[in-house]
């Protein structure tokens, strides 16, 4: 399966508030027409990433799965695509730095079941790889991630080589969730956050990279 992230910033013109309601009032029911969707998830942005990471300039991800990378870039000609979510974009979306990751999952820790409805902050973290990929140790990054105080679910988006999109800007996103804000901000205080930021500097090229704390509506969820 092919996961498809789209980082999506928000219209200039538009408030923050008119932006979320948007997208997730009018947009998501336009979405749900598209019926090579396997899942899909908006992520809306409530605050900026953890520290030591660029602010992200998107407003929310879209999280899309698909069977295969074929089904994934044919839906640019679906005509459910192009006639509905397609054709609200322009009306709350910046197209001109709207951004697509192709990658391929990797979960090193899968906690409760996520029903629809199920409450989970989720935090993303954007990662560029060092110049030299020799250099990225995501195996002591999940294995900091893990010590983190509360984490239910903790997964790798891999952008692998047949997915690669030609200026692609990012090369790897982390989720990492909690059960809710207080559980995070819990975490993100005490010295297990220190270890992982230590190795997030080791394993990424920071001033590449970027984070977000997101709060996620499913939309299509089996």
């Amino acid at each position: 399966m092919v996961k498809v992230y789209a980082l999506i910033p928000k219209r200039p013109d538009i408030t923050v508030e008119e932006f979320h309601s948007h997208w997730r009032d009018i947009h998501a029911p336009l979405a749900k027409r598209i019926t090579t969707m396997r899942r899909y998830v908006q992520s809306h942005a409530i605050r900026t990433g953890p520290g030591g990471l660029p602010q992200a300039i998107y407003e929310g991800v879209a999280e899309v799965w698909f069977d295969d990378l074929e089904t994934a870039v044919g839906m640019g000609e679906d005509p459910n695509y192009v006639n509905g979510a397609g054709a609200d974009e322009p009306s709350f979306i910046d197209q001109s730095r709207l951004t697509f990751l192709f990658c391929r999952e990797h979960l090193p820790f899968d906690g409760p079941t996520l029903t629809a409805g199920a409450p989970e902050l989720k935090v993303l973290l954007l990662l560029a790889r060092p110049a030299n990929p020799g250099a990225w140790p995501a195996d002591a990054l999940a294995e900091a991630a893990l010590e983190l105080p509360g984490l239910t679910r903790l997964l790798f988006a891999v952008s692998d080589t047949d997915l690669y999109q030609e200026g692609q800007p990012f090369d790897t996103l982390v989720e990492l969730s909690w059960v809710d804000l207080a559980a995070y901000d819990t975490a993100w205080s005490g010295h297990e956050a220190g270890r992982f930021r230590q190795v997030l500097a080791g394993s990424a090229d920071l001033q590449r990279s970027a984070g977000m704390v997101t709060e996620p509506f499913r939309v299509v969820w089996p």
